[in-house]
This record gives C-alpha cells, structure tokens and sequence, in this order.
C-alpha cells in the first residue's frame, strides 16, 4: 500500500498535467525498468532511458495510488520525446529527489510550501 504522506506532485509534458508520486512501489518501479537502483542513478546520472523511467514511475506511484490506470512505459516514453527529453531532465531529477527524501523532510517542505507567502 503506497504511503499518503508521500505527496504527489504535478508537470506538464506538451500542454497536459501529469500526477507523480514517489512511493516506495514507484522507486521499485524505477529500479526495474532502469535497471538500476535510484541512488546509483543519482550516481550514474540520467539517461534517455533512466529520464523516462523516473517520469513514468512517479505516475504509476499516483496511478497505484489511486487505484486507476495503467500508463505504459512506452507512452511516456513517446510523450518525453515529443517534449524533448532534455527538458524532461529536470521532472525526473525533482521525481528522484522527492523519492530519496525521508517522509520528514517531505512533510516539512509540504508545510512550508503551504505556508502563506508575506
């Protein structure tokens, strides 16, 4: 059962918004289809197919989550490609940074981004 305190996130990719979630099932996700795990990843660093792989993980995490839908790696890979995988770099250094982060710390910057701003 995926964490809720594990906030999801929204990017855009061509015009549409996409939910990610890091849960422990989408970074097992990342590992599988990386093939690697996330922090040799943050070692290593991205690839076209690592950055697609973050992407596509975090949404499977909201789609877990949510208990609908079935993204298929293939789709968003197409999807990054029609967007260009470079900008598509920086979504999944944000998906791998939120995923790696201890549910303290994602809490603590849920709380301050919900804080108002003077």
């Amino acid at each position: 059962m995926p964490n809720p305190a594990r906030a999801s996130f929204d990017i855009e990719l061509n015009g549409e918004t996409y939910t990610l979630r890091p849960t422990f099932e989408s970074i097992m996700e990342f590992n599988d289809k990386a093939g690697l795990d996330i922090f040799e990843a943050i070692d290593n660093g991205l690839n076209t197919k690592r950055t697609v792989a973050a992407i596509w993980s975090g949404i499977r995490g909201e789609e877990i989550f949510q208990n609908k839908g079935n993204t298929s790696f293939e789709e968003v890979g197409k999807i990054c490609q029609a967007h260009g995988f470079a900008k598509c770099v920086s979504l999944a250094v944000q998906y791998i940074s939120r995923a790696v982060a201890s549910d303290n710390q994602v809490k603590k910057e849920n709380e301050e981004n919900q804080a108002p701003q003077a």
